[in-house]
């Protein structure tokens, strides 16, 4: 269990997507989760922090499923806060400095690299 600890990730996410608003009331949400694989990865690295968000970005979309029609809405609403909120928990549970800088947009070593 500890190597699964450390060379992967479960990415989680409450689901309630429904279509309908009567489907909406009938449907409680639920917590689905995936496991993201690490373990061939530098994560110390930009590519592999990049590779990393990707895979994340990948069990997210079988988690909060395709984005849906812009002529829906709510749906679109909904499905934006689960892919929001299924990626900040991600990234905060794998913590780690080069992820979390690639997913936020600031590159680490950026400076050093000039120099």
């Amino acid at each position: 269990m500890l190597h699964v600890l450390k060379a992967g990730i479960a990415i989680a996410a409450f689901c309630a997507l429904p279509m309908s608003p009567t489907a909406e009331a009938e449907t409680p949400a639920r917590q689905v989760s995936v496991a993201v694989s690490y373990a061939d990865l530098d994560l110390s690295s930009l590519a592999g922090a990049d590779a990393m968000l990707g895979r994340m970005r990948l069990a997210i979309r079988k988690i909060c499923g395709d984005t849906p029609h812009p002529s829906q809405l709510s749906a679109g609403s909904r499905h934006r806060e689960c892919v929001r909120s299924a990626m900040t928990r991600a990234v905060e549970t794998l913590d780690h400095p080069v992820v979390t800088a690639a997913h936020s947009g600031r590159r680490p070593g950026a400076q050093t690299a000039a120099r």
